[in-house]
């Protein structure tokens, strides 16, 4: 048996910042100008007329290098808010869809959602710094909208690497100087005091001196103004580390000073405010904002593994990455690419025991969680399990967003594959299953009989009962890679593949915090109970018999 341990965050989170800047300012220094035919006075005149009043024109049109080609749903989606910030409008914020989750201000945080303000959870790679901490402040100043901006960062030195970058992109940008002519910037590393150039019809721009500054997490705000103004923008990017993000007292203390120094420190009338960053907790200080404001939670790819930028990151390289990461760090992909925070000491399930191979002998169970019936966005979900010595293999689980022909149809492909008993609660059968499997028995005339039954106490400490057993090895996974081998007559992973191992992980490590249960409620009934007269899990809490002429023992 392999020892899986409790996933954390990558500690390399200051050296991927900084590497991602070098990189950055490398592909500054070759931006070309304009065609000579595109240079004209006219050309240049229309081109600023509509970078004026387009944020994403701008990024596009003068930062074509650091957008790196067409982009992907987030980026338009961060283009939009920046441009609703930028101009005072009320955010609304753009769905992900597949890819992510929206993400609306709790009932008690309802009057912070007026405040001009945006939150944004991205995955790692995927240039929401290019985006939202890089062209967004240089568009601000250069179009007049802001006077003062503070960038901040985990460090100091990662604002101010921002803060560079900016300069560099305003002293070097071929594209730049050519419809905005020489900028006049100075300032020491960090601050960029910028001249502000003329309006595209000649007018003064609102701001004649703007000011942007660089400032680490929790470094002294309050009071800061830049010619008697109060910061109009402020931008927080990757502010929490991986280690300060485990520590309740740090956690507390980087909220203390959002709430009592970042946010009072800016202009009440007209102050912008972006949180940009990845989900490393799900008490993280972005998880709070993004209750706060509002906003949205963005993955590397959907539920199919679709990419979400496949000119970038394609299926296979996200597939490669994944392995890469999970071998080094299991959990670590579903943290920087997916945005499902892991790792926490206080949560039941820390570590996986894998299994090998399957045992000769096996005998099955599958339970089924139908989503249908349930609130919106839940999963289907069909766990499969075998018993032999004491010891529980999970064969299968799928865990996905099915209608009621599609979960019948996965019904039988798993009944085909793991020919043992089929269960499920009682209420889930009345509510959502006894329709599915009717339109089974109308369709392709066939009847699957389902064991039924009634769980028994709070759903949670049914769930939490099975750590113990998780901990020990009374529960195996099947190892992933390479892939756990079979007994000749059955092989697991044969209907939700290690996606749905994968997500069942993934949903037991953020338990009881996740946003889906689904997975650990299926496992839970999969091995509650006893299989003939042999006790089969019974880990703490259990289940009854809902239907008497159906026989089982619990």
């Amino acid at each position: 048996m392999t020892r899986i341990h409790i996933p954390r965050a990558s500690k390399a989170q200051a050296r991927r910042t900084a590497e991602g800047l070098a990189q950055l300012i490398a592909r500054l220094r070759e931006m070309e100008d304009f065609p000579a035919q595109e240079r004209t006075r006219e050309a240049s005149r229309l081109r600023r007329e509509q970078a004026q009043a387009d944020f994403g024109f701008f990024a596009r049109t003068y930062l074509p290098e650091l957008i790196q080609g067409d982009g992907c749903a987030l980026h338009a989606a961060l283009a939009a808010t920046c441009q609703q910030l930028a101009d005072g409008r009320t955010v609304v914020h753009v769905d992900p869809g597949p890819f992510g989750e929206l993400v609306t201000p709790a009932e008690e945080e309802e009057e912070a959602a007026e405040i001009n303000a945006a939150a944004l959870a991205a995955p790692r790679g995927h240039a929401k710094s290019t985006w939202g901490t890089i062209a967004f402040p240089t568009w601000c100043v250069l179009s007049g909208r802001k006077g003062y901006g503070q960038l901040c960062s985990d460090t100091k030195e990662q604002a101010n690497g921002f803060v560079e970058a900016i300069r560099m992109i305003l002293q070097e940008c071929p594209r730049i100087r050519t419809d905005f002519g020489e900028i006049d910037v100075d300032g020491p590393e960090g601050t960029l005091d910028i001249v502000v150039p003329a309006l595209p019809d000649g007018s003064k721009p609102k701001y004649r001196l703007a000011r942007l500054q660089g400032f680490g997490s929790g470094q002294k705000l309050r009071g800061r103004t830049h010619q008697g103004r109060r910061p109009d923008l402020v931008i927080l990017d990757d502010v929490e580390n991986d280690e300060a993000v485990e520590n309740p007292a740090r956690r507390k203390k980087l909220r203390g000073w959002l709430t009592k120094a970042v946010l009072p420190g800016m202009d009440p009338s007209s102050g912008a405010f972006l949180m940009l960053g990845t989900v490393l907790h799900e008490e993280s200080l972005l998880k709070s904002v993004l209750a706060m404001f509002g906003g949205a939670i963005w993955r590397c790819w959907d539920e199919d593994e679709n990419p979400m930028w496949a000119e970038r990151f394609p299926r296979r390289h996200l597939r490669w990455l994944r392995s890469k990461m999970d071998a080094e760090d299991p959990g670590s992909f579903a943290q920087e690419m997916e945005n499902r925070a892991q790792g926490d000491d206080e949560k039941p399930f820390k570590a996986f025991l894998e299994y090998e191979q399957l045992p000769d002998r096996l005998e099955l169970k599958t339970h089924v969680d139908p989503a249908l019936g349930k609130r919106k966005g839940d999963y289907t979900a069909l766990v499969t399990v075998g018993y032999a010595s004491g010891v529980i293999y999970i064969l299968d689980a799928v865990i996905r967003k099915l209608g009621p022909k599609d979960t019948g149809k996965k019904i039988l492909e798993v009944r085909t594959a793991y020919p043992g008993k089929l269960q499920a609660e009682a209420v889930a059968y009345q509510e959502a299953l006894k329709d599915i499997l009717d339109l089974l028995a109308d369709l392709e005339d066939i009847v699957v009989p389902v064991l039924l039954v009634t769980p028994k106490g709070d759903k949670a400490a049914r769930i939490e009962s099975m750590a113990p057993a998780v901990e020990t090895g009374k529960i195996l996974f099947p190892r992933l890679s390479p892939p756990a081998r079979g007994n000749g007559s059955l092989e697991p992973m044969l209907c939700g593949g290690a996606s749905g191992i994968r997500k069942l992980q993934e949903q037991l490590l953020q338990f009881p915090k996740a946003a889906h249960d689904d997975g650990p409620d299926a496992l839970q009934g999969a091995t509650a109970g006893r299989f003939k007269r042999k006790t089969f899990g019974g880990f703490g809490m259990g289940m009854k018999p809902a239907v008497e002429q159906i026989e089982v023992r619990l």
